[in-house]
């Protein structure tokens, strides 16, 4: 018999003020055309790391290695100021908000994270690139257009590590632990943190 078993992921949470202004641009979307299943607002995020099916046994090693990750990197600023698409804007699948350019610090945190992370197994699947999705589209939804986004500065100063459950109305996240960035910083008892 197979233990039981936690869908997790790692991921930037956002300020209520960050999650309003991404909810109207979708749906300026939505007032444009475009047509698939949108992504309520309690559930935008930055993905960090998707680790899929985990057993459940591993999740507090799993918490206290990412929890050591993120105390080595600095707190920093990302830009989310631009709205595109996967694989593109004129035949979009996923419709996200993000940044223009690398973010080096999320790089930094990507890093750090997948590096914690390989000693259960896991490996990196691909570059992170600093996003919110914003909508699933249907296959025939029109190309995106410009949408008014002002851009939105997300100060991180912690990822959070949530469990994903998969319902009939949508996913529902929600967060086990957050992991604060310290940057090396030491705690209360003097130690440095790790």
């Amino acid at each position: 018999m197979k233990g039981e078993r936690r869908r997790l992921f790692v991921a930037l949470s956002l300020e209520e003020e960050t999650r309003a202004a991404l909810e109207r641009v979708a749906q300026g979307l939505a007032s444009h055309g475009v047509r698939g299943r949108f992504v309520p607002r309690e559930n935008y995020h930055v993905t960090i790391a998707f680790l899929g099916s985990v057993q459940a046994t591993l999740v507090q090693d799993l918490s206290e290695a990412l929890r050591a990750a993120a105390a080595i990197v600095e707190p920093f600023d990302l830009e989310l100021e631009t709205v595109g698409a996967f694989p593109n804007d004129r035949r979009p699948r996923i419709i996200w908000a993000g940044s223009r350019r690398p973010s080096p610090a999320l790089g930094e945190l990507s890093a750090a994270t997948w590096s914690a992370l390989e000693q259960f197994g896991f490996l990196p699947d691909r570059e992170v690139q600093p996003h919110v999705t914003l909508c699933r589209c249907a296959p025939d939804s029109p190309p995106i257009v410009s949408v008014d986004f002002p851009a939105q500065t997300l100060r991180v100063t912690a990822m959070t590590l949530y469990e994903s459950h998969l319902l009939r109305s949508g996913a529902r996240y929600v967060a086990l632990e957050t992991l604060p960035l310290c940057g090396g910083a030491t705690g209360a008892d003097g130690a440095m943190a790790r």
